[in-house]
């Protein structure tokens, strides 16, 4: 089994991010596709949790029932740029993992990539506010089946 059970789901979508307080930079946070196998998923074939990955087209890929765009619309408000992120030139991507239930539930969110723990907690924070969204329900034969789906949050900072 991989290390890495994730799968991409989230196109590139910028959003410049309002600083908390002023800079001589500018500050913007992305969210998008982090593991290299996008069109692939890590599914839970057994439903004793021996998740095994499995190739998708891209529309086969599961969303939330809610749309992509009403998501971000969901996730963007609750992301700042934190100011000792800023003070200490620091970027990167902090990348998250939601497990997703048979019923299309998020069940648990779990840090996959650390930027800083500031970073960490402005997003985990933010994917917490859409922990009660549904997402689809992925099937193997007729059985409904867990999954689970990567979300990566880019900050950056421009001179």
């Amino acid at each position: 089994m991989r290390l890495w059970p994730l799968i991409s789901i989230l196109l590139l979508l910028s959003c410049a991010v309002s600083p908390a307080t002023s800079s001589s930079k500018s500050n913007s946070a992305f969210l998008e596709d982090y593991v290299p196998g996008r069109n692939s998923i890590l599914i839970d074939t057994s439903g004793m949790g021996d998740y095994h990955e499995i190739a998708l087209e891209e529309d086969q890929m599961p969303k939330p029932l809610i749309g992509k765009d009403a998501l971000y619309a969901q996730i963007y408000p609750h992301i700042t740029y934190p100011s000792s992120a800023r003070e200490n030139d620091i970027e990167g991507i902090v990348a998250v993992l939601l497990s997703i239930d048979e019923n299309g539930q998020v069940m648990d969110i779990t840090l996959l990539k650390s930027l800083s723990p500031d970073c960490d907690f402005v997003v985990m924070n933010a994917i917490e506010n859409i922990r009660h969204l549904s997402w689809e329900i992925m099937r193997d034969g007729m059985e409904p089946r867990s999954y689970k789906v990567s979300l990566a949050l880019r900050f950056r900072l421009a001179g």
